[in-house]
Formats: structure tokens, C-alpha cells, sequence
């Protein structure tokens, strides 16, 4: 049986996972949504079959969902350098950090 966990235990595992979600949402917005906004207009064609009202508005919507789910389902190294960073900043520890 696991011991209770004190106050500021449970305060650091507080931060050390607002810290994770941080990194990871810093990295899909920053790095992965650009990359397939750029990607996704490229493919977008003028004229006749150009692009409807619909796809703009939603488009952004999408390459942000898809860059959400891109750095939660992979082990992209960058990520974890950014929470060891952001944990270093509040004094915290870079050890727990597991990929």
C-alpha cells in the first residue's frame, strides 16, 4: 500500500504534469501545425474546384487537432527537451521525465 501523498508531493506532480501537456502543446502549435498548414494550402487549388468557405474556416481547426494527436501518439525528442527545460526553470528536477 502506497503511502499518503504529502502537500507538496502532490503539488510537484501537479506541476510536473502541467509542465508535460505545456511542452507537448508548445511543440504542436509552434512546430507540427505550421508544417502541415503549409502542407495542406499547397495542395489547395484555384478556379473552378478552388477551395469553399467551409474548408477555410475548418482547415486551421483540423491541422490543429491533427498536430495534437501527431505529438501525443509519437516520441518526438524535441518534446521532452522542452518539459526538461520548463522543469529546470521551476527548480524541478528533469529526472521522471519518461517517453
Amino acid at each position: 500500500m502506497r503511502a499518503a501523498e504529502s502537500p507538496a508531493e502532490r503539488a510537484e506532480r501537479l506541476t510536473r504534469g502541467k509542465i508535460s501537456q505545456s511542452a507537448k502543446q508548445l511543440v504542436a502549435d509552434a512546430l507540427i501545425m505550421p508544417i502541415l498548414s503549409q502542407f495542406r494550402e499547397s495542395l489547395q487549388q484555384e478556379g473552378v474546384f478552388g477551395v469553399s468557405d467551409a474548408e477555410k474556416r475548418l482547415g486551421p481547426v483540423i491541422d490543429s487537432r491533427v498536430a495534437d494527436a501527431i505529438v501525443k501518439r509519437s516520441r518526438l525528442p524535441i518534446v521532452d527537451r522542452v518539459e526538461q527545460s520548463m522543469l529546470k526553470r521551476v527548480g524541478l528536477p528533469a529526472q521522471g521525465v519518461v517517453r
